[in-house]
């Protein structure tokens, strides 16, 4: 199996990061993957809260090896490129701070790369963490 490495944008993330570190560490491997064949990169736009620390405090407790990036150059876009070019792995999944993956993710971003060999781009289902209303554009894919 190819490599994976998972790019986390974290920035100011300091109220929901507990929440986001509970889910990557109810993550399942699938089976026939090790553990160094998924990689955590977590890369901090430049967080002026406690993001930092609480990420390093949680890297020894996840499920696979994880590390930190800072990126300082603010925006979604320049941290998401940061994560591209950090990453080693043959395939890159994307998470932002207030995305929650489920705890079979994993074995969903496997059966894409599976069902789709030629595809470039794959995207799947996530949980957002709002206090907002979602948009009404948005519904249709709550």
């Amino acid at each position: 199996m190819e490599k994976l490495d998972i790019v986390v944008r974290v920035c100011n993330s300091e109220s929901v990061i507990d929440q986001l570190l509970k889910h990557l560490m109810q993550l399942r491997l699938p089976f026939e993957w090790e553990d160094e064949q998924v990689k955590l990169i977590f890369i901090d736009n430049f967080s002026q809260d406690n993001t930092v620390e609480k990420i390093t405090l949680m890297l020894h407790e996840l499920p696979m090896k994880a590390r930190l990036v800072v990126e300082k150059c603010k925006g979604a876009a320049a941290t998401r490129m940061r994560g591209i070019l950090e990453a080693q792995g043959d395939y890159v999944a994307f998470l932002d701070d207030d995305n929650l993956p489920a705890s079979d993710w994993l074995l969903q971003i496997r059966d894409a790369i599976s069902a789709f060999p030629n595809a470039s781009a794959l995207s799947g289902r996530i949980n957002a963490v709002t206090s907002e209303p979602i948009p009404a554009y948005a519904e249709p894919y709550k």
